[in-house]
């Protein structure tokens, strides 16, 4: 987009200073049919940071359909032809088609405004403020720019606002540095020094193949379309390594790493970030264990107020011995989950119960679910819930998800699990009676650092998404036919 405005920025300027009517018409021309390019760019580019539909979009295939249609009717005289006025030598007199290229303008530029308003509410904090720099800056290269079309018009004015586009390149480039828009750093310099190295062999290649193809017709006599091919195609294998040792070169310039310790280094961040999840997810199950370890210390507490009373009484003794090492047991087996939980460790895989492992995460969520009035129901159909996995990464997919669907319901509801067998597969069903999620943001869950909570990091359910693919198994998310969200889980069953 930005480029495009760059195009049109240079070809007004070259019409500006036409010195002939050919010139003038050319450079007219190319100004309004690079310009067609803009709205569209900018109808693509507001879809792609809000996390919109691109591959279907009706509009945007009309779009890139106009911009075709536009380039090849633009240097006709259907389009324009150029006429004298006092402020440019040479300027644009519209045709009839001129008319809709016009509408086509204007329409995606205000399109374009919409959608980034539109689905500024679903997104995180950092997205929202790069967004609001990317509307005020278009606002006003819009303003300013579009006093080209009135010219066109005879309506005359001096286009003096023509002069402040550069407050759009200004605010575009702040957002880029400031608020990082994106990577530009990475961008200019590995594509710069890649196209450059790459410019170079290919330079050297077509060389190499020009010289060795000239050897065999000058000295051998030897014309053939098949063996010049068949050259073609051994020397390009031979450079193949060449390329790869480029892009190596190009990351040890860049990144100061090879590719493989970027990627050690990615797989070690993913880590840290999942384990930052976890002591999250360990937080709350600290607030569960209140609640388990409460009602075993009261019983505990009962019967040894009664201890100095009743302890020549043998039953009584008997009954002391058998529900205090049962309730201490209890508070035991509660605080080792805990630790087993928050203990970073690799996959270890084991055999799961999962319908055990469902009741114990669920009890630690009982105050959750008292506080916001969430009415529990479980439905266990599955007849073998037995699974090879990770026993503490599973509950922690497990935690997300309930909490997710608990947060979702700060007015009250209810929390339905069902688990069914289906083949091989054991499928759980999480589902709430909360708002749903946005139809528009249903295939972006799960990617990293997606969110439509303020403050949120968007990494929750796209760790839930790594942990159950490393098991084999799959999530879905749909939203139910009356009202709230159902996750879907599956996995694969073990004897």
């Amino acid at each position: 987009m930005s480029l495009s405005v760059t195009a049109w920025s240079f070809f007004i300027w070259r019409s500006f200073f036409a010195t002939n009517y050919d010139d003038g018409l050319l450079f007219s021309r190319l100004c309004n049919v690079t310009a067609s390019f803009i709205p569209v760019f900018f109808t693509h580019f507001s879809l792609a940071i809000t996390y919109q539909e691109i591959k279907n979009n009706l509009l945007l295939k009309l779009g890139y359909a106009n911009i075709i249609l536009i380039t090849i009717l633009g240097f006709t005289p259907y389009f324009e032809t150029v006429r004298s006025i006092s402020i440019f030598k040479y300027y644009a007199d519209p045709g009839p088609l001129f008319h809709y290229y016009l509408f086509h303008f204007i329409f995606y530029s205000i399109y374009s405004e919409y959608l980034l308003f539109k689905n500024l509410k679903h997104l995180s904090a950092d997205k929202k403020n790069q967004i609001k720099y990317i509307i005020v800056a278009t606002v006003i290269g819009f303003i300013t720019g579009d006093a080209a079309f009135l010219l066109v018009y005879k309506i005359p004015i001096n286009p003096t606002t023509l002069h402040f586009v550069w407050i759009y390149v200004a605010i575009i480039s702040y957002a880029i540095v400031k608020h990082r828009l994106m990577d530009i750093n990475i961008l200019v310099r590995q594509g710069l020094i890649y196209s450059f190295l790459i410019g170079v062999i290919t330079t050297f290649y077509f060389f190499l193949v020009y010289s060795v193809g000239t050897l065999f017709q000058n000295y051998m006599g030897y014309k053939s379309l098949p063996f010049t091919i068949l050259l073609f195609t051994v020397i390009a294998l031979f450079f193949k390594p060449i390329e790869r040792k480029i892009q190596e070169l190009v990351d040890l310039l860049i990144f100061k790493k090879t590719a493989e310790m970027l990627k050690k280094e990615n797989q070690k961040l993913t880590a840290e970030i999942r384990g930052k999840d976890q002591m999250r997810a360990v937080s709350t199950l600290a607030a569960g264990m209140a609640h388990e370890i409460k009602n075993p210390l009261t019983a505990i507490k009962t019967f040894t107020e009664h201890l100095t009373k009743k302890h020549h009484d043998p039953e009584f003794i008997k009954q002391f011995i058998s529900i205090v090492g049962a309730e201490v047991d209890r508070i035991d087996g509660t605080v080792r989950q805990l630790l087993e939980f928050s203990k970073p460790s690799p996959l270890q895989l084991e055999k799961v119960e999962l319908h055990k492992l469902i009741d114990e995460t669920l009890n630690f969520l009982n105050g959750e679910l008292v506080k916001y009035d969430i009415h529990l129901e479980k439905s266990y159909i599955a007849s073998n819930s037995l699974l090879s996995g990770d026993k503490k990464q599973l509950r922690q997919i497990l935690l997300n998800l309930f909490l997710n669907s608990i947060q979702a319901m700060p007015n009250g509801g209810a929390l339905s699990i069902t688990t069914k067998n289906n083949s091989n597969l054991l499928e759980i069903s999480i589902a709430d009676t909360g708002n749903g999620i946005p139809r528009e943001n249903l295939k972006y869950i799960f990617e990293p650092f997606f969110t439509t909570k303020d403050g949120g990091t968007g990494l929750g359910l796209s760790i839930v998404h790594g942990i159950i693919e490393e098991h084999g198994g799959k999530i879905t998310a749909s939203n139910a036919p009356e009202k709230g969200a159902i996750f879907t889980l599956a996995f694969k069953t073990t004897l």
